[in-house]
């Protein structure tokens, strides 16, 4: 939108797969081939895959823009832009604030920045941003003043092939928890191969032994899972359960062990079942025992925690020394 003093909220209702912004160059309306310029607005964008643009946001005159779970790639010079993802034109101040948030930066092709967000406020969390070009190797590819936050940096490379190269002799961008490829000095950043899914074919999401999971800042929000949050724009859904494929609850769904595997199942003379273990060639009960009586039928002295029977189906009972080791048996 152009020139309108207003809040701009563009949702998709389908999600960046499948909801694609391409620029029309057929007429070029005095602006080419930027995908999305903003003027005297705030724009709030979610859900879009924005490519084939000279500039995929270009934002100016006291603007702010947030871009949430966006996929930018592909853009390149051409008539009205330099190729940036986003940039940030003239008129603007330190109060304009530039938000980019479990986003995709891929395959773009810039003269100068990759993000510019000018004298505006600039954060990127949980970005990934890979395999992209940049030129204005002074600058570096994002601003030098911008927070960076769980994210993942990743072969972006300059046009001298310097990956990820930042000159900033007085002020650097603040990046911790971030993956950050060449290495970059701040709190929780390593430098790792993030085991993408399928790189190759512009699947940017985590395999469950990658590098990046948990290793979010551990004070920011958690991921829809509620685990600690993920590095990167695309979160790893862990699920708890049983990850031994040869136990009897074995889930293969699961991505997490919980502890909870068992192989077999044994049954007390009450008809109680608790699932076991095998631990070399012995057999262990996973369950406090709750049997009321011996092998031979007679009772069995015992007792309910704090005097609830409750407590004793769901803990286990209380027995004395005598009773554990009666000859009678008490034990499966």
């Amino acid at each position: 939108d152009y020139d309108v003093y207003t809040n701009l909220y563009i949702i998709s209702e389908s999600g960046a797969d499948s909801t694609i912004i391409i620029p029309d160059t057929s007429e070029y309306y005095g602006y080419y081939e930027r995908a999305i310029m903003v003027k005297n607005a705030n724009l709030w964008i979610d859900g879009f895959t924005i490519t084939e643009s000279s500039c995929a946001i270009y934002f100016y005159t006291y603007s702010s823009v947030r871009v949430y779970n966006c996929i930018i790639k592909n853009t390149a010079a051409g008539l009205g832009g330099e190729g940036q993802a986003i940039e940030q034109g003239s008129e603007s101040d330190a109060d304009d604030t530039l938000y980019v948030k479990n986003t995709l930066i891929m395959n773009c092709s810039s003269n100068e920045r990759l993000v510019d967000g000018g004298n505006a406020h600039t954060i990127l969390e949980n970005v990934t941003m890979i395999d992209n070009f940049y030129g204005d190797i002074d600058d570096g590819f994002i601003p030098m003043e911008s927070i960076v936050e769980n994210s993942i940096i990743r072969n972006n490379l300059d046009e001298n092939s310097n990956v990820n190269y930042f000159y900033c002799p007085q002020l650097c961008p603040s990046v911790t928890y971030t993956n950050w490829e060449g290495g970059y000095e701040g709190e929780g950043n390593i430098d790792a191969d993030p085991l993408f899914t399928d790189p190759d074919n512009g699947d940017y999401t985590l395999q469950a032994s990658s590098p990046c999971i948990d290793a979010g800042d551990p004070e920011s929000e958690y991921d829809p899972d509620g685990t600690i949050a993920d590095m990167g724009a695309y979160y790893f859904h862990q699920t708890s359960g049983c990850t031994d494929s040869t136990a009897i609850n074995y889930n293969p769904e699961a991505t997490t062990n919980d502890g909870s595997c068992y192989h077999d199942v044994v049954t007390d003379i009450d008809g109680n079942e608790y699932q076991a273990v095998q631990i070399g060639d012995q057999l262990w009960m996973k369950e406090n025992l709750k049997v009321a009586h011996y092998q031979n039928g007679d009772a069995i002295s015992y007792w309910d925690y704090d005097n609830n029977p409750s407590n004793s189906e769901t803990y286990g009972m209380l027995y004395d020394w005598y009773s554990a080791t009666d000859e009678r048996g008490i034990c499966p």
